[in-house]
């Protein structure tokens, strides 16, 4: 026969891992999302740099930025380079530059 109290010892011990766990897991998750904007912010903000850097280098006035609203909704370069491109934040980019 089972004992009823180390029962309900041992679901109460595992119902307070599984609530630490999910906390754990949200800040890493949190951080790991701060972590990777970060990169995606300084990796923008160095290319637009080197554009404008290369402009004045090489004495190009005007420098000009596409805009195309359906750029992403109509693409189709195969499963995995669809699920890279559309994630580029192409927008960010063009307010870097200028």
């Amino acid at each position: 026969m089972v004992n009823q109290s180390n029962l309900l010892t041992s679901i109460s011990t595992n119902q307070y891992f599984n609530k630490c766990n999910a906390q754990l897991q949200s800040i890493k998750d949190k951080l790991l999302i701060k972590s990777i904007t970060n990169q995606v912010r300084d990796y923008l903000n160095k290319t637009a740099g080197f554009m404008v850097n290369h402009c004045i280098q090489n004495s190009i006035a005007n420098l000009i930025v596409g805009y195309n609203p359906g750029i992403k909704q109509e693409i189709n370069i195969g499963g995995r380079n669809n699920q890279n491109f559309v994630k580029f934040p192409f927008h960010s980019l063009r307010s870097n530059a200028f």
